[in-house]
């Protein structure tokens, strides 16, 4: 149903794929896993060790598609030096169709296993395929990124279940009850710590300051005083504000009746412009060292009625010195370092 709304705008659904084409990325499934990484492989040794042929083959080929992709993408970070800050996307785009082999590998294994006839739990056996396929599918960059239209990334919330049921398994393969106490506490613990550091700082105002922190963008809450002055004082009309700082001002000013603003969250599917075009533009009017009949070319283009510089976080001083002595723009409200500009049409 989304999938047709975005179809019935011009450039929607080109929107959409040009921004979602991202796959999970896998340092921070590792992370987020961490505890999980010790007990499920118990778990799916357990879940695969009387099942039949044709099960082991789909299971094999996976984990040997896995086994290839994760030597693979550690050997290319370590050779770029990506030790500290670790590029997941571009190495998934490196290393995903030279992980294939190690599927076919997997394969021929499971292909030699005998045939088992002792009684085997087909439940976790589905689970188990469940976690693994959808793992493949989600960390892959297949034929050289083309596969991420597809944002295989939305496929990690159906991750989940089957991870927490399979390594549940594997926890109780282990023997020792000591170890299995103090496993199962650590793993809720950390979880307890990273729920509550995830809703008190990284979505929540603890330790928040304006224009940074986790997913400043979307934060307006966070914005300068000055900046909320300001706003609130713009006329109406179209009004064009940058978008490589956060807070993002386009989905701010989009909010007060009587304004619209050229790109924002709203841009990618109800505007009929193309946003990664819209997105070079806003870009370029902002920029320092952008000729003047350049500036006015796009403000020409797009219509627009004011120029917004925000004060949480200001553009360069030589674009608002540029803006200032344009005689088609006339400074009409100032706060702090805010300036808002309006066109002379």
């Amino acid at each position: 149903a989304s999938w047709s709304v975005y179809r019935m705008g011009e450039t929607g659904a080109a929107n959409v794929i040009g921004m979602a084409n991202i796959g999970m990325w896998a340092t921070p499934f590792l992370s987020a896993a961490f505890f999980h990484v010790f007990t499920a492989p118990f778990g799916l040794h357990d879940a695969f060790s009387n099942a039949s042929r044709a099960v082991r083959c789909v299971a094999f080929m996976t984990i040997g598609y896995l086994i290839a992709f994760a030597f693979l993408f550690a050997a290319y970070q370590i050779y770029f030096g990506n030790i500290i800050v670790v590029r997941d996307a571009v190495a998934a785009m490196a290393v995903s169709d030279w992980a294939i082999p190690g599927a076919f590998v997997g394969l021929a294994y499971g292909v030699r296993c005998k045939e088992k006839s002792s009684e085997s739990d087909i439940a976790m056996q589905w689970f188990a395929l469940w976690f693994l396929i959808t793992l493949v599918l989600a960390i892959g960059a297949f034929a050289g990124g083309t596969y991420l239209r597809l944002t295989p990334q939305r496929l990690m919330v159906f991750l989940a279940v089957p991870l927490a049921v399979v390594s549940a398994h594997g926890l109780g393969q282990w023997r020792n009850e000591n170890t299995k106490r103090i496993w199962y506490t650590s793993a809720v613990g950390f979880g307890v710590v990273s729920i509550f550091v995830s809703s008190f700082w990284v979505q929540g105002p603890l330790g928040g300051h304006a224009g940074e922190g986790p997913y400043g963008f979307a934060r307006a809450g966070l914005m300068s005083e000055a900046d909320g002055v300001l706003t609130t004082a713009i006329p109406n009309g179209a009004i064009a504000a940058p978008l490589d700082r956060a807070p993002y001002f386009g989905d701010i000013i989009a909010h007060h009746p009587g304004d619209h603003t050229v790109i924002g969250a709203g841009t990618v599917g109800f505007s009929n412009l193309n946003w990664a075009e819209v997105h070079s533009d806003m870009a370029t009017l902002f920029a320092p060292d952008t000729e003047e009949n350049a500036r006015r070319d796009i403000i020409n283009r797009y219509c627009l009625d004011y120029v917004y510089c925000p004060d949480t976080t200001p553009v360069d001083e030589r674009t608002i010195e540029a803006l200032t002595n344009a005689a088609w723009l006339e400074q009409i409200g100032v706060s702090g370092n805010a300036r808002l500009f309006k066109v002379r049409h």
